[in-house]
């Protein structure tokens, strides 16, 4: 007969084991439950005329409407122009993703509303991107986490991952912490510049369920690269003097992005994502104000509907993020 403290730990592990595989069953159960309600709430029509301005469209300019009444924290317009019915490039509308955060979620309810993303948990919202009518094409909710599980950096923010419903299947998005040894940042400083993962896990193509990334490649980069050079230059001598005085003047030059394929490293030619370039005061902002999307005509309807599901992703944790993170 096997000595008590054995069958105990045996005991005890068959029990965590079992816990454990209970707690990720229902774990699948309620996000399976989520991804139905979510395909329910999915209006076809609105999905096609969703799809149908993606494809005809050549420029997204993204423009931050400010915050709104509760729940809603922060409101932002897509405006998507491109070839109309008639051949005259424009304005097709507006896609508007509301950010909203119910203060019942939060430890302390009956915090300002002002201060309601201080409050922990951080990162609890609910984030809908509609038409310009309010019918609603892509929804995501995250239920947050306290500051302590976060260990949150001012410079950058924790890993967060999110889920959104296509007609084949849930999207997922998580950003992909940049990697970069010594002092390597300090000669290229593209290599701190958040990047972003989107994939199909459900996804019969190996390429999708792989999925893209969104990331800046160098070759598009060079005016950062020189920026970065020309600052090292003056900034030796001076001891900063002059590059921190040219960056409260000058803006820096845009950051360009574009999707590279996880699966083979193949740059995607056809989508664009361009960050505006600001003047330092100017780089508080949570949400990026005047950045655009662009898509060549060649670019395919799947590329450029995860080029939107990567804006949505960013764009909801910078609209639900603790305030502190604008510093």
């Amino acid at each position: 007969m096997a000595p008590l403290p054995a069958l105990v730990g045996a005991s005890w592990g068959f029990l965590t084991h079992t816990v454990s595989g209970v707690v990720g069953w229902a774990g699948e159960i309620a996000a399976s439950a989520r991804r139905r309600k979510t395909r329910e709430r999915m209006d076809p029509a609105a999905t096609a005329q969703y799809e149908q301005w993606l494809t005809s469209a050549s420029r997204i300019v993204i423009r931050n409407q400010g915050g709104s009444k509760k729940p809603v924290v922060e409101t932002i317009a897509l405006d998507v122009f491109g070839k109309r019915a008639d051949g005259t490039t424009g304005l097709f509308g507006a896609l508007i993703l509301e950010v909203s955060v119910d203060p019942e979620k939060k430890e302390k309810p009956n915090s300002s509303w002002s201060s309601i993303r201080n409050a922990e948990p951080w990162w609890v919202f609910r984030a809908e991107l509609k038409l310009p009518d309010g019918r609603v094409v892509m929804d995501a909710a995250n239920a947050g986490m306290n500051s302590t599980e976060a260990q949150y950096d001012p410079m950058s923010r924790p890993v967060i991952d999110m889920q959104v419903m296509d007609r084949d299947g849930p999207v997922c998005m998580q950003d992909a912490s940049p990697s970069f040894e010594g002092m390597d940042i300090f000669w290229n400083p593209l290599l701190s510049t958040s990047q972003t993962r989107v994939t199909h896990p459900q996804s019969a193509d190996e390429t999708l369920r792989q999925g893209y990334q969104l990331c800046p490649p160098g070759s598009i980069n060079r005016a950062i690269e020189n920026r970065n050079k020309l600052n090292l230059l003056l900034g030796v001598p001076t001891l900063g003097f002059v590059p921190a005085l040219l960056s409260c003047c000058i803006p820096e030059p845009g950051v360009h992005f574009e999707l590279t394929e996880l699966r083979s490293g193949r740059a995607l030619v056809g989508a664009r994502w361009t960050k505006k370039g600001r003047i330092t005061y100017n780089r508080i902002h949570r949400i990026p104000y005047g950045d655009t999307i662009e898509f060549l005509e060649s670019a395919p309807l799947q590329v450029r509907k995860d080029m939107l599901a990567i804006a949505f992703y960013r764009l909801a944790l910078a609209a639900a993020a603790p305030v502190i993170s604008s510093a």
